[in-house]
């Protein structure tokens, strides 16, 4: 005959099997954390689909982790959650170059990541032989192009205004892809002091549409003959978003200037992003450090685009067959930097 148990033991072997299935439930949310990955065209800025392939790089058991591979949505949108480890992650799109970088995943965290990626061929408006037809001396050419910083979709009828002096110098409307551009007079704040120097002018660029917060760049560096890319990701809501560019740059003469890092070495062809082997372009970035700017380098020229505010450049005598070299000088006369990329076929 078999003894019923105590009222009391069923009751604290209950709560103990309960503790161990909470124990062990959290246990399992603590090694697992979440992935948010927006996949962008690094002209444009819209959302790219891709498929995003994380590597394992370290776990347990018999042999090494089963790569995973996500999916976007037509955005180039993404959110997972995924064991807690060390990841290889690789970035694929269609007409895109791939992306490699290393993350790390912590447990009951979430680790955003966005992926700017290189189009194999740019967009129309962005070939580098389309925009120098539209370049003129006395004119800075705006351009650029709108997203919604939600969907990463285009924005069309974006009212862009660029005010220079504070009296309005131009304004254009987004069209269906969200593309826009201004011929802007630049009106020079300073008079130029060396012949390497170009004439720039300061002018804030506002972009507006129903529904979004306006969108408001300030001090923007406009340079004679040159053009100034502004993409911008407009927010849904009330109120503004704001940014002031003004670069603060140290003073002093030309000895007195910080020394300039080289390069960092990538190559592409012109009018697109870095890609390895072509002829003398590629893409560098200078620094010092009251400043960091960033352009494509092509033919002994540099073609700057928003990462680049008011430069000038000029060829530099001390450029061999093996590389192209550039000084680029910033929007005041004392500040300028100086930097090589490797030509194609050359160690």
């Amino acid at each position: 005959m078999k003894k019923a148990l105590p009222l009391g033991t069923l009751c604290i072997g209950g709560l103990l099997l309960a503790a161990l299935a909470w124990s062990s439930a959290a246990g399992a949310a603590r090694s697992f954390g979440l992935v948010d990955f927006r996949i962008r065209d690094s002209n444009t800025g819209y959302g790219v689909a891709a498929t995003v392939t994380l590597y394992p790089t370290q776990g347990t058991g018999i042999g090494p982790p089963a790569p995973l591979s996500l999916a976007s949505d037509a955005h180039g949108r993404g959110r997972y959650k995924l064991p807690a480890r060390h990841y290889l992650v690789e970035v694929a799109a269609q007409g895109y170059l791939p992306q490699r970088t290393y993350e790390v995943i912590r447990a009951g965290s979430t680790l955003p990541i966005t992926a700017m990626m290189s189009p194999e061929h740019p967009p129309e408006e962005l070939r580098k032989e389309v925009l120098e037809r539209k370049c003129r001396p006395g004119f800075a050419l705006v351009y650029g192009f709108v997203v919604d910083a939600a969907t990463l979709s285009p924005l069309p009828n974006v009212r862009i205004v660029v005010r220079e002096a504070g009296t309005e110098a131009g304004r254009a409307t987004t069209n269906p892809r969200g593309y826009f551009e201004i011929l802007v007079p630049v009106h020079p704040i300073a008079p130029v002091l060396a012949p390497a120097e170009a004439p720039y002018a300061l002018a804030d660029l506002l972009a507006g549409a129903p529904g979004y917060k306006k969108y408001i760049v300030r001090n923007e560096v406009l340079v004679d003959g040159g053009g100034v890319g502004f993409n911008a990701d407009m927010e849904p809501g009330r109120g503004r978003q704001e940014r002031n560019e003004r670069p603060k740059f140290c003073g002093g003469n030309a000895s007195e200037r910080p020394s300039m890092h080289p390069a960092e070495e990538e190559s592409g062809r012109p009018g697109q992003s870095p890609a390895r082997g072509s002829h003398g372009s590629g893409r560098a970035r200078l620094a010092h450090p009251a400043l960091q700017i960033m352009g494509s380098l092509h033919d002994d020229r540099w073609n700057g685009r928003r990462w680049l505010r008011g430069a000038h450049s000029v060829p530099r005598a001390d450029e061999t067959p093996a590389r192209t070299c550039v000084t680029v000088h910033l929007g005041d006369s004392t500040t300028s930097a100086t930097g090589c990329v490797l030509r194609s076929g050359t160690a």
